[in-house]
């Protein structure tokens, strides 16, 4: 189940070559970290080139299925990645949600890799299909839901609440970080092809005392580019 996981985790994370940055209005207001990937700049740099040649290795070594994914026609169809979470400090992962943009066909990969996948395993595939949903959802190993809110938009969660939340946002039915108070972005960062950025440090209980000097502050930003020979 983990190695299943790992992979299309590493699908979504790893094989995109796409021209989408970060959409703010896509993001909660009351998210208080988020992290996004520009993988069309990624894809152009030194360090991109490595890592998709280090994830193919990882994803041929974990793949224990007799299913080979085809990686060329993946990083085709995956645009963008972005998560975001409304909480840091209790059950984060249930609180958070992963937004993937894809062209139009990923959505009939997908769904066909799935089929490929239940004929192999005589229907006993870790992935199940839920009828109950408003959109095509699907379950992985029993601990994350993955939705096509459309052919082009899938979001994945450990919480179904967190999806129906980040379609309401997408919608324009709940405020976003761009018509909200929020402080993760007081300024756009250029030229990068990672960025993170989180709020609330100085609220977090119980933390380590390693960590303690995070109290002193309110918040921080990661951001990675590559420039020329400067990474």
């Amino acid at each position: 189940m983990n190695k299943l996981i790992f992979i299309f985790t590493a699908a979504a994370m790893g094989f995109t070559s796409f021209g989408a940055p970060l959409d703010k209005k896509n993001v909660a207001g009351d998210a208080q970290w988020l992290a996004h990937m520009d993988f069309e700049n990624l894809k152009e740099t030194k360090m991109g080139t490595f890592l998709l040649a280090r994830l193919r290795e990882e994803i041929a070594e974990n793949n224990d299925s007799s299913i080979s994914i085809d990686v060329g026609l993946v990083a085709e169809k995956l645009y963008s990645l972005t998560a975001y979470g409304s909480g840091i400090s209790e059950d984060p992962q249930k609180n958070s949600v992963l937004i993937v943009k894809t062209g139009d066909r990923a959505r009939s990969i997908i769904d066909g890799y799935l089929a490929t996948l239940e004929m192999k395993t005589n229907g006993k595939s870790e992935v199940k299909r839920l009828d109950d949903k408003a959109h095509d959802t699907y379950l992985v190993g029993n601990e994350v839901y993955a939705t096509f809110l459309e052919d082009d938009v899938w979001v994945s969660s450990k919480s179904y609440e967190q999806i129906e939340k980040a379609q309401r946002v997408i919608e324009g039915g709940i405020k976003n970080i761009e018509d909200s108070d929020s402080r993760l972005m007081r300024a756009d960062e250029p030229g990068f092809f990672f960025l993170a950025t989180v709020e609330g440090f100085d609220a977090i209980a119980d933390m380590t005392a390693q960590a303690r000097v995070l109290q002193k502050a309110q918040g921080g930003r990661f951001a990675l580019g590559e420039q020329g020979d400067m990474f």
